[in-house]
This record gives C-alpha cells, structure tokens and sequence, in this order.
C-alpha cells in the first residue's frame, strides 16, 4: 500500500459522537496517520484531547507533532516512556507515568483528566508497546477498560498499534469491541 492509499483510506473515517478507532500499521506508515487521525480529532472535537504516548518522548513527540502542523495547544500528554526513578516534572501540558508497563498509574491519570470534562478523545499510542511491556491478559483488560470509558464519557478514541505479532494478539481482543478498525 502507498501512502496515497493510506491516506484516501484515511480521509473517509469519522471520529464523531464517541466513537473508538482501532488502527494497525506498518511502521513506515506511523508518522503520516498518527499526523492526520490527530488533525481530524482535533478539528471534530471542540475539547482538548489526551495523548498517551508510550513509544516516544513528550518533547520529541510534541516537537515532531508541531512540525507537521498539528495544534499540541489542543493537546494533552500522558508519557509513559521515561524510566522509572528519573521522572520529569509534571507541567500544564504534560504528565508522566513510570514506563509503558505502568497501567495502573496509566488508569489513574486518565480517570482524574476525564474526570475534569476537560477533554473531548484520547489517542492511546501504542498497544503494541503495551504488550512488550505486560503479559497479554494484562494489556487487554487495559485495552476494555479504556475502550469502556471511552464509551461512558461519549469521548471519541484511536488505539493505535504497530503491527508486531505481540500487538496481534492484544488487537485481536480489542477489534470485537471497537467501533472501526483499520489496516495499513
């Protein structure tokens, strides 16, 4: 698939009315639908949303985020990359949790950010970090939870994975219980 492909495919998916978007690609392709599935829930959503990044760096990720044009001001960041013992300061635009495998604390955060109304999606990056990180059943009652609460705050959602055979199998269980899921 080319990126013309991916993004025609892109184009017509609607993030609206709490609705939850499953989403597996091949590395390559990361950048460019991370990019637009943002833009388009930023643009849908009259709230601010939350990325919980597990893959890269806050600061890395909001400045590559700027660079292709995505409004970070609308943003709220959840990173779960730092290791633990070495945790940043918190700011008003950003939280951190003790490494991708800390879900409980992932749980919290969210909980207490939805809690506010604050907040109109979230933009779970990446299951498949996830799933290097925990044992399988762990990762999908996470997965349930979130998609859950998603759906009991009538937040819009993405849920992204690379494809990897470790995320396969957290996908698997998540893909019954999403609303759309797509391939790239």
């Amino acid at each position: 698939m080319d990126e013309k492909k991916v993004l025609a495919r892109l184009s017509k998916v609607k993030l609206t009315g709490g609705k939850v978007l499953l989403v597996v690609s091949q590395p390559q392709f990361y950048d460019m639908i991370s990019v637009q599935l943002l833009r388009a829930l930023i643009r849908n959503s009259k709230k601010k949303g939350i990325y919980v990044t597990l893959t890269r760096p806050y600061t890395k990720l909001e400045a590559s985020l700027k660079k292709s044009g995505v409004d970070t001001a609308k943003l709220f960041f959840i990173d779960g990359t730092e290791k633990p013992g070495s945790l940043p300061e918190n700011s008003a635009q950003v939280s951190y949790v003790e490494e991708p495998g800390a879900l409980t604390h992932l749980s919290v955060s969210l909980t207490r950010l939805t809690a506010s109304g604050e907040y109109g999606f979230i933009y779970l990056d990446s299951l498949s970090t996830m799933a290097m990180y925990r044992e399988l059943d762990v990762v999908q009652r996470f997965g349930n939870y979130l998609v859950n609460k998603l759906r009991e705050l009538e937040m819009d959602g993405v849920v992204f994975s690379l494809d990897s055979e470790k995320g396969a199998k957290a996908v698997a269980a998540l893909k019954p219980i999403c609303d759309e899921y797509l391939e790239f």
